[in-house]
């Protein structure tokens, strides 16, 4: 059973970090999802670390690609070890978009969309895609524990009115509609695995 506010908002823990296992086993009996940050989703304790595949997450979780405080995932993918990029590349649904050289392999938008695509697919009730990923964007909203004139300044390169206006934009609404009703995730069947 999810849990709600009297106003139909939800509670969603963000069980970042150094997290002890007691707090997770918490969440899940009183019925609050935590986050599943892709790129944070592997088996530490098994050699090579390989990543979980979101189709295996937990239905009382957030998949998401990143928060407000991490690096857009052009750049995680950019700076990358090729360690982690060989890990990553094992997942099924990032394998063929990176041609067996996943070392070498640039941040390109079918990649983009894999990586999405994955995220809409997982088995977590929520999803949650910031902005600069929706798009494959470098710009980074927030740098944890800096005080700069920059820091939290970012902002949509067009204003929130003209959005349907804008081709990229609406080329980006229209994929992510396609992938929601494809994967269950349109507003009703949201509502109704919410309930």
């Amino acid at each position: 059973m999810a849990v709600f506010t009297g106003c139909g908002a939800r509670i969603i823990a963000e069980d970042l970090g150094v997290v002890p296992d007691f707090v997770r086993r918490s969440l899940a009996r009183l019925g609050i999802p935590g986050y599943k940050v892709f790129r944070w989703e592997r088996a530490w304790k098994t050699p090579g670390h390989p990543f979980h595949d979101p189709s295996r997450y937990p239905a009382l979780s957030v998949a998401t690609t990143g928060t407000h405080d991490t690096d857009p995932i052009a750049t995680w993918w950019d700076t990358a070890g090729a360690d982690e990029r060989l890990a990553f590349a094992r997942l099924p649904q990032i394998a063929p978009v990176l041609n067996g050289r996943p070392e070498a392999a640039p941040f390109t938008p079918a990649l983009r969309d894999a990586i999405l695509l994955a995220l809409y697919d997982s088995a977590s009730d929520l999803l949650l895609i910031p902005f600069p990923d929706v798009f494959g964007w470098t710009d980074r909203i927030n740098t944890p524990a800096t005080v700069t004139d920059d820091n939290w300044t970012w902002r949509l390169p067009w204003p929130v009115d003209t959005l349907a206006n804008q081709p990229e934009a609406s080329e980006r609404a229209a994929v992510l509609r396609e992938w929601a009703s494809e994967t269950g995730r349109t507003g009703d069947a949201a509502m109704h695995n919410a309930q």
